[in-house]
């Protein structure tokens, strides 16, 4: 333990991570004083500069001294439960991240009444749309807003709130399990470190509408830093989840 944590690579990682979320939670704590004695963009430089420094930490310790080298955990391909593990969290990860793009759709579809079709898709101004008789052609993205509030509780905000820091961390963590290399280990795990501790915190600043809002109503129902509580809860529905989510 002692010659893992002497690593340069263990000491830049963790201390640029560690330094990252710290300065990411004290300045967005003191938002409004800072901005108030000194302005926003001496604000958000100050910010910018220091989360660059972090991140300049974490990737020279992680491309110098962490990349596939380093102190080992294990030797070897590893436990085959924690390879199992590695591709489930990785597949949830990428599932995530897959919602926070365009839904994809069907390039063609069987089309009953192409004069109604026709008209609905004029109304909506789907882009790239053909009538045929007896189908339709369309655009294969869905450039259509769905219609919910920005503060509504659906898809993937079913699973948490924080459904962006979640989906790096299952994906991180995946990664996390599948490399022997302890540098490697501490670089993607603790993505899901600042999903809970950076979750908690903007949670505690939105019920106070510091730099956002968190009504009462939706904090009651859905999940925060710890993923899926509400749906194991019964709060939220596991079908409407299953309904919502872009499978295409």
């Amino acid at each position: 333990m002692a010659q893992i944590l002497r690593h340069p690579g263990i000491a830049l990682i963790g201390g640029g991570w560690s330094f990252f979320i710290a300065e990411n939670l004290v300045l967005s704590h003191n938002r409004e004083a800072i901005i108030d004695a000194c302005g926003k963009q001496t604000y958000l430089r100050v910010y910018g500069g220091l989360s660059t420094c972090a991140c300049l930490s974490i990737g020279y310790g992680f491309l110098r001294h962490g990349r596939a080298k380093g102190p080992r955990v294990w030797r070897g391909a590893g436990p085959p439960g924690l390879r199992a593990g590695a591709v489930g969290l990785q597949a949830l990860g990428l599932i995530g991240l897959s919602q926070m793009v365009p839904k994809l759709q069907l390039p063609v579809t069987m089309s009953g009444d192409t004069s109604a079709n026709r008209s609905t898709s004029e109304q909506q101004g789907s882009p790239g749309t053909v009538q045929g008789q007896g189908f339709k052609v369309q655009c294969p993205i869905d450039f259509k807003a769905a219609d919910i509030p920005d503060d509504a509780v659906y898809g993937v905000r079913r699973v948490t709130r924080h459904a962006q820091l979640w989906s790096l961390g299952f994906l991180g963590l995946g990664t996390a399990l599948a490399t022997p290399f302890a540098t490697e280990v501490l670089m993607f795990s603790m993505p899901a470190v600042f999903a809970v501790v950076g979750g908690a915190h903007i949670d505690y600043r939105h019920r106070r509408q510091s730099g956002g809002d968190l009504p009462p109503e939706i904090d009651a129902i859905s999940s925060g830093p710890v993923p899926f509580t509400a749906l194991l809860m019964g709060k939220q529905s596991w079908g409407d989840l299953a309904n919502e989510l872009k499978w295409t």
